[in-house]
């Protein structure tokens, strides 16, 4: 994974030096105080995905909004800054889940089916940005390009459906307790039920219609902060293009996964996309970088939030503990 973000900033450092350190400086500063604009938006994009997390969670879980905002925030940081391959936020914003009130099982299940929920939205949303390309006359190169990589997304989003849907958890969750059994290690009943606890969130209708219309809302705030960006470099685009570009270069983030924050990836893409609306490769990676500082700035802040979250929970552990050992020492 190291390896990979290496070469993702190699990537980068080329494609700025190509480009010129000195215009792309120029475009990034031409930004100015917009920058704190755009990281204004990009924390509403996280409330909005706390918020719909929040909708996926049953009422009897007694979770707060603030709560699931919070563990958002936690979750972006870690997968933006740390080189978890985008999945150690999920797994850091379940367990924390828990220690708020609901089961392990139920916080798996929420988190499960929130990614799925945004990863549905965003090939909705990329298909969108494909369509008003075509309607602009865009490249045919970079139609073809992405509706294959929609082509082989498309199932593999559908196959991780039918697996919530099917029992698929619960397939896994079983061998897996089978396993501990088979070592000594195990219980007679699953201790997670994930399954279960995925059927009756997908059972909820209204609050997973509702956490697909807020996702829906965050990629629009996403498009807004495109055209904003690019209006305080003097260099204004149509909300339609400000759509295909954000949509268009999230699914190419998207599709690379695998390379820390996408680095090099998210650039070359805002490069290629730029340049059919007539915008330069440096003012393309000074919108990127724009992006980024956002990204950093909620990013830390959220790390941040993180360990005064685990500290808490340390104390917690301590004190519940002193009073065991107490009872435990001889008189």
């Amino acid at each position: 994974m190291i390896g990979v973000g290496i070469l993702g900033a190699v990537l980068l450092i080329g494609l700025m030096l190509h480009s010129g350190l000195a215009d792309v400086g120029r475009a990034l500063a031409a930004i100015g105080w917009g920058l704190a604009a755009l990281a204004g938006m990009r924390a509403l994009q996280i409330a909005g995905a706390g918020l719909a997390w929040w909708c996926l969670l049953p009422a009897d879980a007694q979770v707060k909004i603030a709560t699931c905002i919070r563990l958002r925030w936690v979750r972006e940081a870690i997968n933006t800054l740390l080189p978890v391959a985008q999945m150690g936020g999920e797994l850091v914003g379940a367990r924390l889940l828990a220690h708020a009130g609901p089961s392990r099982g139920l916080a798996a299940a929420s988190v499960i089916v929130d990614v799925f929920v945004q990863a549905a939205t965003q090939l909705v949303f990329t298909f969108i940005g494909l369509g008003v390309l075509l309607a602009l006359g865009g490249d045919a190169t970079i139609v073809r390009n992405v509706t294959l990589g929609l082509l082989v997304l498309a199932p593999a989003l559908a196959g991780f459906f039918l697996m919530q849907r099917h029992g698929g958890f619960g397939w896994i969750e079983r061998q897996a307790m089978r396993l501990l059994r088979s070592q000594g290690l195990g219980l007679a009943q699953p201790v997670i039920g994930l399954d279960m606890h995925i059927k009756a969130i997908y059972q909820n209708r209204r609050g997973l219609v509702a956490a697909v219309g807020v996702h829906f809302l965050v990629w629009l705030v996403g498009t807004s902060e495109i055209w904003t960006a690019l209006w305080f470099m003097h260099m204004p685009v149509s909300l339609a293009a400000a759509l295909v570009i954000e949509s268009l270069a999230q699914a190419v983030r998207g599709a690379a996964f695998l390379v820390p924050a996408g680095l090099g990836v998210q650039e070359g893409g805002f490069v290629a996309l730029c340049a059919m609306f007539g915008l330069s490769a440096p003012v393309a990676l000074a919108l990127s970088l724009a992006k980024r500082f956002s990204e950093l700035v909620l990013g830390l802040s959220g790390m941040l939030v993180w360990q005064v979250i685990e500290s808490r929970l340390l104390l917690k552990r301590a004190a519940v503990a002193q009073p065991a050992r107490r009872e435990d020492s001889p008189a």
